[in-house]
């Protein structure tokens, strides 16, 4: 099943989705699942400390989605865990050094962080929560140090000062850990719709496809106008030239993250700087 606009879908009971819209720095990452009490949700990493489910999809935003490809009864057990933890919403900071994340979730979702991991992204939640579930999506240590990854990081670490919402500390350390490695949402989401059976992918295998992911979300939702570049340079095929993708039409500026109310350096956090949304 390819990836589908969030009005186009029909969220299955037992079955986790990867859902992904727009965000600051390109795009975000969640994952969609069924709650008997409160239907269709979005359990996402919005920020530092800031684990959210929202209603799927939340007020005035566009997302597609796909279901990640796993066999019956390990899908349901891990929306099992998954309405366990949106439930509890732990307290989770924002880092960037995944590679140390490993470890993060119990087998029953509850998050402690490994000595070493200063955090996750609203990526890296989803990779490393159904690694730690052992249905692991990504290869990790295949992923390869790129000098625009770093720059990411950077801007990431000056967003995170922006907000004036963490700690002079936590910044330092994020800066300190800064390895030139990111795990990008539509990486994710490539992962999450190959078969079963060739999970979990490599580096290359995420990257080269990545592109199209993004020209769906492109054709699927409204492109904020001021990220519209971050979002054509993530929609160019690997190792080519520029190709021409069509922005068809622009989503309000109200609807992009307020960087200085509540940082989400990966994603789409709010609405506007009055409500919250990863």
């Amino acid at each position: 099943m390819a990836y589908l606009r969030h009005d186009a879908l029909e969220i299955a009971k037992d079955c986790p989705f990867i859902a992904i819209t727009f965000g600051s720095f390109g795009s975000h990452l969640g994952v969609a699942f069924q709650s008997a009490k409160d239907g269709v949700q979005v359990l996402h990493l919005a920020g530092h400390y800031d684990l959210r489910t929202d209603t799927f999809p939340p007020p005035g935003q566009c997302w597609i989605a796909a279901p990640v490809l796993l066999p019956p009864l390990a899908a349901k057990a891990i929306v099992g865990v998954i309405r366990s933890l949106s439930k509890r919403t732990p307290k989770i900071p924002y880092g960037l050094n995944f590679l140390k994340a490993n470890g993060s979730f119990d087998s029953s979702g509850r998050y402690k962080a490994p000595k070493g991991s200063l955090g996750l992204t609203c990526a890296t939640f989803i990779t490393t929560l159904f690694d730690d579930l052992r249905a692991p999506l990504v290869k990790q240590d295949t992923w390869l140090e790129k000098p625009a990854n770093t720059k990411w990081a950077h801007d990431v670490c000056d967003a995170l000062t922006r907000s004036g919402m963490v700690s002079h500390d936590h910044i330092e350390a994020v800066k300190s850990n800064i390895d030139g490695l990111r795990i990008r949402p539509e990486e994710v989401a490539v992962a999450a719709e190959t078969p079963f059976t060739n999970k979990p992918i490599d580096y290359l295998s995420a990257s080269s496809n990545a592109h199209l992911i993004m020209q769906e979300l492109i054709r699927s939702c409204p492109v904020p106008k001021s990220i519209s570049q971050a979002v054509t340079d993530a929609a160019q095929p690997v190792g080519h030239g520029m190709v021409s993708v069509d922005i068809i039409n622009y989503a309000p500026e109200e609807l992009l993250p307020n960087l200085v109310s509540s940082i989400n350096p990966d994603g789409f956090s709010e609405q506007d700087s009055s409500s919250a949304q990863n």
